[in-house]
């Protein structure tokens, strides 16, 4: 992998299926055997990316997937809910279903 990352390849990584959490573990699982350091100088180097922004893009999905605010905190690990809300931007969409669940319910007769 050292190899192909120097040769000026890249490393794709994917779950089962295209399981995002699968791919999540298997990041980790690089970045602790490689060391946090040394992964952040070949992501940089070769893909001009920062392991910060992988974190910051996983949680920004688990935010558009609806997942709860604690459960982004505990995978995200920060303990003050305005640092994780970032990643909970929701869209009109979101919106615009919350608007609907609060609307009252429109007489039929």
């Amino acid at each position: 992998m050292a190899q192909a990352l120097a040769a000026g390849g890249k490393v794709l990584l994917c779950g089962n299926g295209g399981s995002a959490a699968d791919c999540q573990h298997m990041a980790a699982e690089l970045m602790s055997r490689l060391g946090y350091d040394r992964v952040r100088v070949l992501m940089d180097k070769h893909l001009g990316l920062d392991p910060h922004q992988l974190r910051h893009s996983a949680a920004t999905h688990l935010g558009e997937q609806k997942v709860p605010l604690q459960l982004i905190m505990a995978k995200t690990r920060h303990r003050n809910p305005r640092t994780a809300m970032r990643y909970t931007r929701p869209g009109s969409e979101a919106v615009a279903e919350i608007a609907g669940i609060l609307a009252p319910p429109r007489r039929t007769h």
